[in-house]
């Protein structure tokens, strides 16, 4: 399709019918604005109106997509080119859609971070709205990655890298502003659940049609998880009372729930065995 094209071909079917550029815009519900962008070749007619615009014309839908009157056996290739149409108008709605929400996002979070400064400052001036604006931010920037991946249709997989580059600096930050040890016993919890986040993404993507093999690992690699946060807590706050047996009823819980779905899925397996 030449944008171009379809912008001259629709300006002269206007002018055959006698129409104006207002009254043709009044006629399928548009701004003129909207047709004289199509005319100048700046836009296309949205998808939801081309079918009244044909009409009005007295043309096809095809026909106005190609910018020029059918000839003979075109209506094949007139679908095959309002399918594309159709995907791009789509594609194109998507991407304003998510922009629009991206820049919401953006927008409450900055005014969340006001607020929380002011109430700051009127209540005396505690500080406590840095610990908040940090985690703002950090939510807002994951948020915003998981928005610019659903175009690219891997939302999880851009939260978990939005995620994965900005935790530590976070850590980092909080132990500066708190003055407590908190990036000392966080990054090394941060790495070991963002290792364990990734390998269930890994997984899920692998095992996405067999859903109970998928938990049963995602369940079953929790457990060294577990065991793992807890002794570097252990190990770096040197907790003298710890109760392991806490730790012990946790991953008996995990193993019970990964050995439910490694069996849930054998069964399923072997019902559908049985239909074939």
């Amino acid at each position: 399709m030449d944008i171009t094209k379809t912008g001259s071909f629709i300006a002269e079917l206007r002018r055959e019918q006698g129409l104006t550029q207002r009254k043709l815009a009044e006629i399928i519900g548009v701004t003129d604005k909207a047709v004289s962008k199509w005319e100048r070749g700046l836009s296309y007619p949205d998808i939801v109106i081309l079918p009244k615009l044909a009409e009005v014309l007295g043309v096809s839908e095809g026909e106005i997509l190609r910018g020029e009157r059918r000839s003979e056996n075109a209506e094949p290739q007139e679908v095959s080119e309002a399918m594309d149409y159709a995907r791009g108008e789509i594609s194109r709605n998507k991407k304003t859609v998510i922009r629009i929400v991206m820049i919401a996002v953006g927008f409450l979070a900055a005014l969340a971070v006001i607020i929380c400064s002011v109430c700051d400052v009127g209540l005396g001036g505690g500080g406590w709205s840095l610990y908040t604006s940090l985690s703002i931010s950090l939510g807002t920037a994951v948020a915003l990655g998981a928005l610019s991946g659903i175009e690219k249709g891997s939302p999880v997989r851009s939260a978990l890298a939005s995620l994965s580059i900005l935790i530590i600096p976070y850590l980092i930050a909080m132990q500066l502003v708190s003055h407590a040890p908190v990036a000392k016993i966080g990054v090394p919890c941060a790495v070991l659940a963002l290792a364990y986040l990734w390998a269930s993404y890994f997984i899920s993507k692998k095992f996405r049609d067999r859903k109970g093999t998928m938990l049963g690992i995602i369940f079953a690699l929790a457990i060294p998880l577990d065991l793992l946060i807890n002794l570097t807590v252990y190990l770096l706050v040197a907790e003298p009372d710890h109760e392991f047996i806490w730790d012990v009823i946790s991953c008996v819980v995990l193993a019970i729930a990964s050995a439910c779905c490694f069996l849930s899925q054998k069964s399923e397996y072997k019902g559908g065995g049985r239909e074939r």
